[in-house]
């Protein structure tokens, strides 16, 4: 019967008491729905905008943070000064969250390159292929990958590399910690070793470690690589040592606005500032020096006075010496004694203009070829911003659907190499639930049919297992677990859920509910005690039976700590176990932590809507009778 009469559903008091029940209930969903909502988003972010707590991320939406989120994955992270110094906004930008928050992004950092993309689409596919061609021709020390934080496809080379179709991942790691003399024990502690580029004495080494990963930057395509531009280098020296363009006009009584409006040349007031950089900041494996008669005399001079014992035996290098002593020397000679104007600069950008020089022989050519104006070979950048714009406009929709599954992507392939612990949680929930439907059922029957003195004090005994919380069997669970010899095995994880105080009590009431006189009907058929069971009493006990089912999957699906505690050996860790592990190596990144608890959460949805009608029943069948 109704809680309101159908006559009293009239009056304007009974109205407003049916729509406030109604606002509540619409309340409690949002507060339930809300959360797993942004859960969802956040699974579907990264770093760089996870803090938004938005309901839909805004890359989705808007061009101008899908580019921010791009440039973010695509530059390493947290390298912002890189970044803002290849892009020429260091003076405007001083983090990734300054970035996020501009406006109309794609058209204030990529004006010029957008113009030209639309005005002159074949340009910059001849422009594109020349700087393609020219990083082809360059050795992979020069280069840095792009998207650098990603391992997976590093690790994917590793794969191919060092394991056949068969080779499980221990015997890859074997063979890697072989070749590298190292001690790795999964695949997913083995992380890229990429160059120092940006130390001023660093210069490439010939280790194992290094050769595999400079082979895996060669094997990559000329759109996943880029080069470090000496003007970058120039922009990010002015930055360090005045701060501001304020500094820079004062020290030179110049006027200039912005620091990327500074010559990168040898010249007028400049000149001081120039030299500085190249002697102190600059690395010295982009720098040569002029061969002749004085820079040969200044360099004998400088031994004879350093290291004179050393002096005949030292030759002259153009450039920095692979001997770390030699080198010392060389950097040293080129701080104190060499002038400035005897060395020259020789990095990815000076390298790029003699690159064209050979293909084209003279400016003119090179502007015709390209469609644009060109004054001189010495005015032409690297066309880094210009790749990105292109890039950046011809994917855009895979962009999205990469960011939207990347953290997805991830966990899948995390769990694909844990296919034991898949097969192990699969044979453990299928016997959970078995067991949790056969011994609950057969123990309540019993007490519903037995006699009832008996009966409530097994009840009361099942009951006050109930009075204590699961952690508190743990101890004891796993000394008896010892003492049979089960630990490390799927005994273990089985036999403690087999029976259930609050399964059997819930099922004995619904068996004592069901009417005598089915009973009494099978015994005049000449029905056994076994037969009335399973033909009487659990056919009538589905919703209840789906209800015990659905904890038992959840018990055994989603328990960690007993999981753990009978079972340390990793061959016998089920999925969540191993979950943890995955949290707790990836704290810092909680878009990547919901993603993964939006994944393991699938399961146990799919199992509640699949007992969804039966429970159901389980609630209108009782009020029916």
């Amino acid at each position: 019967m109704a809680i309101i009469l159908q006559v009293s559903r009239h009056s304007w008091k009974a109205r407003v008491l049916i729509g406030a029940m109604y606002a509540l209930l619409l309340a409690g969903s949002v507060t339930m729905i809300y959360p797993f909502w942004l859960m969802l988003a956040g699974s579907v972010s990264s770093e760089y905008d996870f803090n938004d707590f938005r309901l839909i991320p805004k890359y989705l939406l808007s061009d101008d943070a899908l580019l921010g989120k791009t440039l973010y994955e695509r530059y390493g992270k947290i390298n912002f000064t890189a970044f803002a110094a290849r892009y020429g906004i260091l003076e405007s930008c001083y983090g990734w969250s300054d970035l996020r928050g501009k406006k109309n992004l794609p058209d204030t950092l990529y004006s010029k390159e957008r113009n030209l993309l639309q005005k002159a689409p074949g340009s910059v596919r001849r422009i594109l292929k020349d700087y393609h061609d020219f990083k082809a021709a360059l050795p992979p020390q020069e280069m840095e990958p792009l998207y650098p934080d990603d391992p997976a496809p590093f690790r994917a080379f590793l794969r191919k590399k060092y394991a056949g179709e068969r080779t499980s991942e221990k015997e890859l790691v074997d063979r890697i910690n072989q070749k590298w003399t190292r001690a790795f024990t999964t695949l997913r502690t083995i992380l890229p070793v990429p160059g120092r580029l940006y130390e001023r004495t660093w210069l490439p080494s010939r280790r194992p470690d290094y050769d595999d990963y400079m082979e895996f930057v060669a094997a990559l395509p000329p759109e996943r690589k880029t080069l470090i531009s000496s003007g970058e280098f120039y922009l990010r020296y002015l930055m360090l040592r005045f701060n501001t363009v304020h500094g820079l006009n004062r020290h030179i009584g110049g006027s200039y606005r912005t620091l990327t409006e500074v010559p990168y040349e040898r010249s007028g007031k400049l000149a001081g500032i120039y030299d500085d950089f190249v002697k102190t900041y600059l690395p010295l494996r982009l720098l040569r020096i002029r061969r002749n008669e004085t820079t040969v005399s200044l360099w004998r001079d400088f031994l004879n006075k350093n290291v004179p014992q050393q002096a005949e035996r030292l030759p002259f290098f153009t450039t920095v010496p692979v001997d770390p002593g030699a080198r010392i020397l060389w950097g040293n000679f080129l701080k104190e004694r060499l002038p400035g104007m005897e060395v020259e600069i020789h990095g990815p950008e000076e390298q790029f203009r003699e690159f064209l020089r050979s293909q084209y022989g003279t400016v003119e050519n090179l502007a015709a070829a390209w469609g644009t104006p060109c004054a001189s070979f010495s005015e032409i950048p690297l066309p880094l911003k210009l790749e990105d714009c292109h890039l950046f406009e011809r994917d855009k929709k895979d962009l999205r659907s990469h960011f939207f599954f990347a953290n997805y992507r991830e966990v899948l392939e995390y769990l694909g190499g844990k296919s034991r612990a898949v097969w192990v949680t699969l044979l453990l929930v299928l016997c959970s639930i078995f067991t949790a439907l056969t011994v609950n059922p057969l123990a309540a029957y019993s007490l519903s049919r037995g006699k009832q003195s008996i009966s409530v004090k097994f009840l009361i005994f099942f009951l006050a297992t109930m009075a204590f919380p699961a952690e508190v069997g743990m101890i004891p669970g796993f000394l008896l677990m010892r003492d049979l010899n089960l630990l490390n095995t799927l005994f273990a994880l089985i036999l403690p859920g087999m029976a259930s105080g609050y399964s059997i009590f819930l099922l004995k009431g619904f068996f004592d509910s069901i009417p005598a006189e089915l009973y009494e009907a099978a015994d005049i058929d000449g029905a056994g005690e076994f037969r009335k069971f399973y033909a009487i009493a659990l056919p009538m006990s589905k919703p209840i039976l789906a209800v015990i089912a659905l904890g038992a999957f959840n018990s055994a699906y989603g328990g960690f700590m007993w999981a753990f505690l009978v079972c340390q050996d990793p061959k016998m860790w089920t999925i969540m176990v191993w979950m943890y592990e995955f949290q707790v190596n990836n704290a810092s990144n909680s878009a990547l932590v919901m993603a993964a608890l939006a994944l393991v959460s699938i399961p146990t949805l799919l199992m509640f809507i699949f007992c969804q009608k039966i429970i159901m029943r389980g609630i209108i069948v009782p009020s029916m009778k």
